[in-house]
């Protein structure tokens, strides 16, 4: 395995200073201001007008005094947020970064069982921390590690055999759904008909709860919101920003139609590769490498939101023979917070689409792993 606990207890507590610095660059600007935003127009406007744009900007400015983040997610998410908008905002956010903390208690548990070559959960869950993404989410009170726990979830049923089960758990994450679209579409490729099934009965079921929500005008008006954060740069996530195919071909392509061309032809290209040409059946496996393809194939993706490669990650460094030392270079090129740093001051992540590559290409070659002695182990020369 690559490290002990006490080198990945340093890391972890290494980057507690690193936590309270975001914590206080980002006071009063978090992205969780659009959730909180949420919540408190749920309780006052229920219904249509939850995605009026123009009607979040000022309520979030009248509740916060900065406006700038709407709230893009599915409706079904903001039954989250409802309580904690009854609290003041500072302590609204604090309880969800405890919400967060927990979800990645029960992340870094589902993790270390998946993983059949001695992994703790205490590793885990230090592995999680020293993970920049997952400091970022946490500082800006985002919901990528709540929805890296739905595909941990997801992965331990899967891995147990409950395929419908982890279909159906997997279909939660849907107010992420450019993440978990892919992951469902390899698999349906791979012609896992129990999971597809969960996964579209619970996905339907979500879709039309979130519909009785706000009613079809609601969700036109947030299909026409996600079209507007699109097209607008302003409401728009840069695409250096984007750790993914999207990021990488928008920063060397100009021209932003034949950008979202390439785009949209490579990303197909790569879920029809995954999905028909790699077998496996190691399971936890199979689920790792569609979240790894599934960060790069999004069309929409932000750095916090690299929490959900933990999945992959843990099965890599829980299986990593010691002698792989490209492996170990791409382990270490994630964990290395340093570089995460510099990506941030130079406004830039779109490199990280190429280890996200690599690491995609470790987990698809097959190759024996001495020291682990079972089947469908992860490494073979």
């Amino acid at each position: 395995m690559t490290g002990s606990t006490k080198e990945w207890s340093v890391l972890a507590a290494a980057n507690l200073p690193l936590f309270a610095l975001l914590v206080l660059i980002g006071s009063h600007r978090e992205d969780f201001r659009a959730f909180y935003t949420a919540g408190v127009m749920w309780r006052n406007f229920p219904g249509t007008s939850l995605y009026d744009l123009h009607l979040q900007m000022e309520t979030q400015r009248n509740l916060l005094g900065v406006s700038g983040l709407p709230f893009n997610h599915p409706p079904y998410e903001v039954v989250l947020y409802v309580p904690l908008s009854l609290l003041h905002y500072r302590a609204a956010l604090w309880c969800w970064r405890a919400f967060s903390l927990l979800t990645l208690l029960f992340a870094s548990y589902s993790l270390a069982r998946i993983s059949d070559f001695g992994l703790k959960p205490r590793d885990s869950f230090l592995i999680s921390l020293s993970f920049f993404p997952v400091l970022l989410c946490l500082a800006q009170g985002q919901d990528s590690i709540l929805l890296l726990a739905i595909i941990s979830a997801s992965a331990y049923l899967y891995a147990s055999g409950h395929d419908t089960q982890a279909g159906a758990v997997l279909a939660l994450g849907l107010f992420k759904f450019q993440f978990v679209l892919p992951i469902a579409a390899i698999l349906a490729l791979r012609r896992r008909g129990r999971f597809v099934a969960g996964f579209v009965g619970a996905g339907s079921a979500i879709v039309a709860i979130s519909i009785a929500m706000v009613r079809p005008e609601g969700a036109t008006r947030l299909i026409e919101l996600l079209h507007v954060e699109l097209s607008h740069k302003a409401l728009a996530v840069h695409p250096a920003f984007m750790p993914n195919i999207h990021g990488l071909i928008s920063t060397v392509v100009e021209r932003a139609p034949t950008a979202s061309l390439l785009t949209a032809a490579v990303s197909l290209a790569l879920i029809l590769l995954v999905g028909l040409t790699h077998r496996t059946a190691d399971r936890p496996l199979e689920l790792a490498v569609a979240s790894c393809t599934a960060t790069l194939v999004s069309f929409h993706m932000n750095p916090h939101d690299m929490a959900i490669l933990l999945l992959p990650i843990t099965l890599v460094v829980a299986r990593l023979c010691r002698g792989d030392r490209f492996g170990h270079l791409i382990v270490l090129a994630y964990i290395a917070t340093p570089v995460y740093l510099l990506c941030l001051y130079i406004s830039s992540f779109v490199l990280y689409a190429l280890p996200a590559s690599a690491l995609l290409w470790i987990l698809m070659r097959k190759s024996p792993c001495a020291s682990s002695g079972q089947a469908g182990s992860l490494l073979e020369n």
